[in-house]
């Protein structure tokens, strides 16, 4: 009798892992590292760290995000065997940013690369008043969070609000 419990506990475990790994919704692996100061304006220099810092704040909380740093980016960028440990459909993909301030506006330069093939996935650019931080940072988050929601299937579409 406990060999057939055994047996049936094994392939109850065996149905689980395969429709957990095989049909697992598509995750993007987002790395985040400084944004570029164009003009090296110094007064503007803590918007390197402060912009990926307002992203990650803002997306940590997303199931179908993985947000990672710039050692994460390097370690990948030295054994690209890593890539392929991901489950299928995952998107490993690099934020690359850069901002300039031109008179009362600021702006900025959004860039998502696949970081598998170097291609880029999407360009975007803002320009909103620098002195309104609440409504820049509003629209930076907004914006990375539709080019990253761009990547993930029409069936993972209740999940993007969580």
């Amino acid at each position: 009798m406990s060999g057939t419990i055994q047996m049936s506990l094994r392939v109850i475990l065996f149905i689980f892992l395969f429709f957990d790994l095989g049909f697992s919704k598509t995750k993007v692996q987002l790395y985040l590292i400084k944004f570029d100061n164009l003009d090296n304006d110094q007064s503007n220099e803590w918007v390197r760290d402060g912009f990926p810092d307002v992203i990650r704040d803002h997306l940590i909380s997303n199931k179908n995000i993985q947000l990672k740093n710039e050692n994460e980016l390097e370690e990948v960028m030295n054994n690209r065997l890593l890539l392929r440990r991901h489950f299928p459909g995952t998107r490993d993909v690099l934020l690359l940013g850069k901002y300039r301030q031109e008179e009362n506006n600021m702006n900025i330069g959004l860039q998502l690369i696949d970081i598998a093939t170097w291609e880029e996935v999407d360009n975007r650019n803002i320009s909103l008043d620098r002195n309104d931080i609440d409504a820049l940072s509003n629209h930076l988050v907004e914006t990375v969070y539709t080019m990253i929601m761009a990547l993930l299937p029409a069936s993972n579409e209740k999940l993007k609000s969580e």
